[in-house]
């Protein structure tokens, strides 16, 4: 079997954790076994607070995490009931409190959520078109109010993945366009919503963007997977192509994140050989370092983000079973924190004694660590965010 069809099992894991959330189980069959029963939620050492979101809905499932200046939280993603879809986005304080909690109904999925300078939330997404799928992307002010909501048709199917801001609070959003195959499909806009300009990479089969970031000199940095490996490609603020890497481990991989620090270097993670594999690239694109890190006989890696000290959090869901107990019944939150010299920090794992799955980080102004996703809890799919103390104490518990 060549790399790009094998390349269905490095990604099997991200496909199935995304449409496991947002659609309806099957009717139960004699195959299918039963959830393990969720475990009441703890604050555990090293957790600063813990909130469960599974109200009203059968399924809400959290795809999305960013900070503001004031260190709010704000988690998007999507929850559905049978075959009704909604964006649902919930503002939190730097204590956990909520501070609203709100809904975009009309069929859509939140996947990537970013704040501008002035605390406005840009989230980006999906939404059925037709017979078609469109990216979307909404502003909202600070209080969750819209300011502008932009689509793009690129003519058949269009998801929107990721959304990243600029120092001029321009707003650049990636995810994948289809043509003749899938393609990445990158599109700027100024603060006011007008399209400075779009960028589609077509390699030799599918391409598939999911991670965004800029640096300070607002370069955009966008990486997902392309015939079998990772691919990042560096754009200049005016779209043009600076440089693209891949990274070929010999087998199937897929790029899931990217972040920068503050000396805009850039770090991607991903799956590589069934493991959380992570490379620093310096603002060149020379590779600096790659980690690769054997969590648990099952990894899915997410997201990464940094701080303000240049560490590298990473996140997703692993575990102790074989690949089909894993898509079916049982994982955990993974939180792996290296320092810029890609040396492990601390690790942590979430147990609901369930499904759990990490499909997003943030860090706020004290570089303590935010993680969300969704967990199997009391018969529902729920928002599960975490926030975790930057200080962890040298604390391992993978």
């Amino acid at each position: 079997m060549d790399k790009y069809n094998t390349l269905l099992t490095c990604v099997i894991l991200g496909v199935f954790l995304f449409t496991e959330c947002v659609e309806e189980a099957p009717v139960s069959t004699p195959t299918v076994t039963p959830m393990p029963a969720a475990k009441e939620p703890v604050i555990e050492p090293g957790m600063v607070w813990l909130h469960i979101y599974n109200e009203e809905k059968t399924r809400n499932c959290a795809f999305g995490v960013a900070t503001d200046s004031y260190d709010n939280v704000i988690v998007v993603g999507r929850v559905s009931l049978e075959n009704e879809y909604d964006f649902r986005m919930i503002k939190y304080d730097a204590s956990g409190n909520v501070l609203w909690n709100k809904i975009y109904d009309r069929g859509h999925t939140a996947l990537g959520v970013a704040v501008d300078s002035n605390d406005n939330i840009i989230v980006t997404g999906s939404f059925p078109s037709g017979n078609e799928i469109d990216y979307l992307t909404v502003k909202y002010d600070p209080d969750g109010t819209i300011v502008w909501e932009r689509s793009y048709d690129g003519g058949s199917y269009d998801r929107a993945w990721g959304v990243a801001v600029d120092s001029k609070d321009h707003i650049i959003v990636t995810g994948e366009s289809k043509g003749a195959d899938y393609d990445y499909c990158t599109i700027k806009y100024d603060a006011s919503g007008n399209v400075f300009w779009s960028r589609k990479y077509q390699g030799e089969n599918d391409d598939y963007a999911f991670g965004i970031a800029t640096d300070s000199q607002n370069n955009i940095i966008v990486t997902g997977f392309s015939n079998g490996d990772y691919c990042t490609i560096k754009y200049d603020f005016k779209g043009n192509t600076l440089w693209e890497k891949k990274y070929d481990s010999g087998q199937s991989d897929s790029g899931r994140g990217v972040a920068t620090d503050s000396d805009d270097n850039i770090i991607v993670v991903g799956r590589s050989k069934g493991v959380y594999h992570t490379i620093k690239y310096a603002p060149d694109g020379s590779m600096l370092w790659g980690r690769s890190y054997d969590v648990a006989a099952v990894n899915s890696p997410e997201a990464v983000a940094t701080d303000s000290h240049k560490n590298i959090i990473i996140v997703g869901a692993s575990s102790d079973t074989t690949l089909e107990e894993y898509v079916g019944e049982r994982s955990n939150y993974c939180v792996i924190k290296y320092d810029s010299d890609g040396n492990v920090l601390w690790m942590r794992a979430y147990d609901g004694g369930s499904k759990d799955t990490a499909e997003a980080v943030a860090t706020d102004s004290a570089d303590n660590v935010i993680v969300t996703g969704y967990s199997f809890f009391n018969g529902k799919w729920s928002f599960l965010t975490i926030k975790y103390r930057d200080d962890q104490n040298g604390f391992f518990s993978i």
